[in-house]
């Protein structure tokens, strides 16, 4: 059987940044036995290489500079193949904007990423001959033009997230909308993150949509014993999906307790997060790059996940909740997947009030047990057997 080789798709311009599903999908397919090599490809607007080279000027940390670094290599020139890890390799095609309309937009991206595919499939025919699966993530639409271009032996789309859902824009719903329709019943296989997210979409596929939940990379995020850790901890992106009223709640009920957030701050909720800042029990830590948070876990003595629970937030399956569970740190979280699914091991509160007191519960807890079965629990959804379990469907139905 000749080598197979991965080519992922991803929808956003953040490698490094962020450690999301489809990164760790490329560096544990990267250290699979039965893979070749894998390219990860990104696409990227001017206005995000500039995000990029500000990003790397004003880095707080060596790691987060490094990481913007590669972005902008990726990108100088188009395709251009920047090996990331031992048979990983990174790239980016440059289009004109990611709403992809007005048509004069929409026209000139098809013809860029034309020529940008053609470009690249020369290459990753040249250094990586033999069999091809390709990734697709869903909704960007240079994905459908690149797709036309890029021969491949077997493609894969993996639904992050009900992603329309999450959209204000009606016009730009109507092009994601229109990227599931064209692609999707075109793909030999589909997975997606979760149930919801499955059923949201199954009218778009051919066949059943299979759920490959998220995971967690175990050896990141072990806790050492002399760790003393304080104060209550939070990391992600902070956007649309935080529930602002419940931090604005919890802080005042317990203003002896430190919140310290690590994260970007979306333009959009600057305006809250700088009247929260105000408090002597919040700090807010910025962005940290996905090889620093492990650290940053560690110090914390209870770690909690405030994401809403609505339609935005109803195909989630955050990988936060696996890797908070991994440090075998106390959890506190909304009714948001998986945390809804493993209230054995995380306090799940589905209210303000119930919220607070699962945090005083968390903060007092002294329980060896709980803290080895939520260690159980994050064993139990290690990305490893996650990648295992996908290797081994793509290669069954290739033969």
């Amino acid at each position: 059987m000749s080598t197979i080789h991965f080519t992922l798709l991803w929808r956003h311009s953040d490698w490094g940044l962020y450690g999301r599903r489809h990164e760790v999908f490329g560096r544990e397919l990267a250290r699979h036995p039965d893979v070749g090599s894998v390219v990860h490809v990104e696409a990227v607007s001017p206005k995000q290489i500039l995000n990029h080279f500000r990003g790397w000027r004003s880095a707080s940390t060596e790691a987060l500079r490094d990481a913007r670094a590669r972005q902008l290599r990726k990108v100088i020139p188009p395709t251009r193949l920047v090996e990331a890890a031992n048979n990983l390799y990174v790239t980016s095609f440059v289009i004109a904007s990611k709403r992809n309309y007005p048509a004069s937009v929409a026209a000139f991206n098809e013809h860029i990423v034309r020529w940008q595919a053609r470009r690249f499939a020369r290459a990753r025919r040249r250094l990586l001959p033999g069999r091809h699966c390709t990734v697709a993530y869903l909704p960007a639409p240079y994905i459908r033009t690149a797709l036309n271009v890029l021969p491949t032996d077997f493609l894969v789309a993996d639904l992050i997230d009900d992603v329309p859902a999450q959209v204000e824009d009606d016009q730009l719903r109507h092009v994601y909308r229109e990227s599931y329709r064209r692609v999707l019943p075109e793909c030999d296989w589909i997975i997606s993150t979760s149930q919801h997210v499955a059923e949201t979409f199954r009218s778009y596929a051919n066949g059943d949509i299979d759920v490959i939940r998220n995971g967690v990379r175990i050896n990141d995020f072990a806790s050492s014993e002399n760790e003393r850790p304080s104060g209550v901890g939070y990391v992600g992106n902070i956007n649309q999906t935080m529930n602002v009223d419940l931090v604005d709640h919890v802080t005042k009920q317990l203003p002896d307790t430190t919140f310290k957030f690590a994260g970007p701050v979306h333009p959009s909720m600057k305006s809250k997060i700088d009247s929260l800042q105000t408090r002597p029990n919040i700090e807010f830590l910025g962005a940290l790059a996905k090889s620093e948070v492990p650290a940053f876990l560690r110090q914390c003595r209870v770690l909690f996940s405030i994401k809403r629970n609505d339609d935005i937030t109803a195909g989630n399956d955050s990988m936060k909740i696996y890797e908070y569970l991994a440090t075998g740190r106390p959890v506190v979280s909304t009714p948001v997947s998986p945390a809804d699914r493993l209230s054995d091991v995380v306090y799940t509160a589905y209210g303000k009030k119930e919220f607070v007191e699962k945090l005083q519960q968390a903060l007092t807890e002294d329980n060896p047990d709980r803290m080895q079965r939520r260690l159980e629990v994050a064993r139990e959804n290690a990305w490893e057997k996650r990648i295992d379990s996908f290797v081994d469907t793509v290669l069954s139905r290739l033969k």
